[in-house]
């Protein structure tokens, strides 16, 4: 179960209040507001990320949505919208004194609604972004959604998910509220998570706690257009599990998935079809169909259902399996396909390719990191590396990899090893490595039997420059994703025969910092005398600066200064400041900045750490 109310449209009675912090007046009425009229649609009171902080998103993306259920357009200048605690009036948005929305679909300069159109009430700071603020003008206005603001900083007092709000006209009753006011022992309003909105089910039936529900559009909200909880039919492939993921030829994989009806209606009959995505699509096409399934099943609202099909693969390499499900009447589509990545080979399926030096410096050579994620060992006897105008393969003589170890391929073994006179072990194929190419190139690796077990067609444009490598982020992740590559941010360009420099277990959402041992005591009796200070960012790589401020909020320490680092990174701190001197006993702020310029995007974070003294 989603954890979806039932559905219950019949309200005897319905308490409407008027604002103006705090005075309430109350009319009575059958359930509906006004025949015509505009009503509170959407509420975004939990914004994605932070709530405070240098750059963090706070109140700034917090919207209000209302939509204009009448033939006619409204104007809502000098309406008054508050939550109880401040009176806000509504005013148009205006570029000259608010800035211009980067949405070419956004309609400012204006407080008219049109019939059946939608207005989203902005923070006045929504545009007033740089770029080291955190997840600037993330909503995607449908076209004619009209732009609103208040004529304060914040929408009410700062919008909070325990607030109800209140729309009302210039010195008179409400005409409708979000979060029955009126009711003290029901469940809204609530928090419906970090970054999702609550969305009325029905703009023709009053605020009570069964016409709202969280959003379940992938973006967490739908400023400027329908709400996606108030469809009425929609069945979605919420999930696609594939076990195991990685294959041998002949072996069957378990493919299930979950279809949730996320509509108002129950659906009696619905189909799931389970295809390979060849072309990457998300549609079932001519040639890729693996299996289709008519279930006569009842779903009702809120449900969810696992559909399951048994698959063996007829042929090796990695691919896309996509599960989509079809039922009359559905009204959203784009929730319709989910899709998993099978890894399909012979007796070498699980190892892949993990690392490319293809721009070797001048007196250096090119060469190649296998990685073998499989829990045994392998023969690689026979085995074999190509490219894209390789006339024949460059097969390996015999080699045994071991769970979890590297072997890196090289054209000239003398030449690798003067550079990197550590590393083991390496092989040099027969008749060498093809030759790598600069702007890009297509890698094969095939078993003894011939079958392609990992494939990248990679593009200098994913990483990889003069003397540094391109890496693989998560060799668990697809080999031909570009965002799964990166360049290596190690000290010396490389890290041949060990875990990757821009390694990732998993794509954080966000950056985020934890310290331990938190307090530590630098006293030198070999117990907590320094702390580990870990870093996870939301890219493969970032420019970084990570200080630390005094109790008084002094800089005393740069621990990393405009470094480049991987998604991953650890440092040690002795408790000491930049000039070596022990630091007094106290609460010490760490302070985390990141940049990536290719993506354009900004990070900061900051986390406390105690340095204490241990009691005798």
């Amino acid at each position: 179960m989603l954890g979806l109310p039932p559905a219950m449209y019949h309200v005897t009675e319905t308490i409407l209040f008027a604002s103006l912090a705090g005075v309430l007046l109350v009319s009575h009425g059958s359930g509906h507001v006004d025949d015509d009229g505009v009503v509170i649609n959407e509420v975004m009171a939990n914004v994605a990320g932070r709530e405070s902080g240098p750059g963090a998103p706070g109140d700034r993306n917090e919207f209000i949505e209302l939509y204009n259920r009448s033939l006619q357009a409204i104007d809502v200048s000098g309406w008054i919208i508050s939550d109880g605690d401040a009176d806000d009036q509504i005013e148009a948005w205006m570029v000259q004194e608010q800035g211009e929305i980067n949405d070419p679909d956004a309609v400012t300069g204006t407080t008219q609604i049109p019939s059946h159109g939608y207005a989203v009430i902005l923070d006045r700071e929504y545009a007033a972004t740089d770029s080291m603020s955190d997840d600037p003008e993330p909503y995607d206005l449908p076209p004619q959604t009209v732009v609103l603001t208040v004529g304060n900083t914040t929408l009410g007092d700062g919008l909070s998910t325990t607030d109800p709000i209140f729309l009302c006209l210039p010195e008179s009753p409400c005409i409708d509220t979000y979060g029955t006011p009126e009711i003290d022992d029901d469940g809204i309003p609530y928090d419906p998570g970090d970054g999702i909105s609550m969305e009325r089910l029905d703009p023709w039936l009053g605020d009570c706690e069964e016409n709202w529900a969280p959003s379940s559009a992938a973006a967490g909200s739908t400023p400027g257009g329908a709400n996606a909880s108030a469809t009425r039919i929609d069945l979605a492939t919420v999930e696609l599990d594939a076990v195991p993921q990685r294959v041998d030829i002949g072996d069957a994989v378990t493919l299930k998935a979950y279809v949730a009806n996320l509509g108002r209606q129950t659906v009696d009959e619905f189909s799931v079809s389970f295809f390979r995505d060849l072309d990457l699509d998300y549609i079932k096409d001519s040639g890729e169909e693996i299996a289709t399934a008519t279930l006569p099943v009842s779903l009702e609202r809120g449900d969810t259902t696992a559909v399951v099909h048994e698959w063996t693969p007829g042929t090796a390499g990695g691919t896309w399996i996509g599960a989509g499900v079809e039922c009359t009447g559905d009204e959203d589509s784009t929730n319709d396909v989910a899709s998993t990545f099978i890894a399909v080979g012979g007796q070498g399926a699980g190892v892949v390719l993990n690392e490319i030096m293809y721009r070797p410096l001048p007196s250096c050579s090119e060469w190649i990191e296998l990685l073998n994620t499989r829990p045994q060992e392998i023969s690689l006897e026979d085995f074999s590396i190509e490219d894209d105008d390789s006339a024949r393969s460059h097969r390996l003589q015999s080699v045994f990899l071991a769970s979890g170890a590297y072997l890196v391929l090289v054209d000239d073994s003398l030449e690798f090893v003067t550079e990197h006179s550590t590393v083991t072990p390496i092989a040099v194929p027969d008749g060498g490595l093809p030759s790598l190419d600069d702007i890009g190139d297509l890698l094969r690796l095939r078993d003894r039997e011939g079958s392609v077990i990992d494939s990248v067609c990679y593009d200098h444009d994913w990483g990889g420059e003069r003397g540094i490598s391109l890496e693989r982020v998560n060799p668990a992740f697809p080999s031909n994703d570009p965002h799964n590559w990166g360049s290596s941010v190690a000290h010396k360009g490389a890290t041949p025969g060990k875990r990757n420099s821009i390694f990732l277990s998993q794509i954080a959402p966000r950056a985020s910092l934890t310290v331990a041992p938190n307090p530590f005591s630098p006293d030198g009796d070999g117990r907590d005398d320094r702390t580990v200070i870990a870093i996870r960012l939301p890219s493969t790589r970032m420019k970084v600066r990570l200080h630390i401020f005094d109790p008084a909020g002094r800089p005393v320490r740069r621990l990393l200064e405009q470094e480049e680092t991987g998604g991953e990174h650890s440092v040690v701190w002795d408790g000491r400041a930049d000039d070596g001197r022990p630091l007094p006993v106290g609460i010490y702020v760490i302070y985390l900045e990141g940049l990536d310029d290719e993506r354009g995007t900004a990070v900061r974070e900051t986390c406390t750490v105690v340095l204490a003294k241990r009691l005798k």
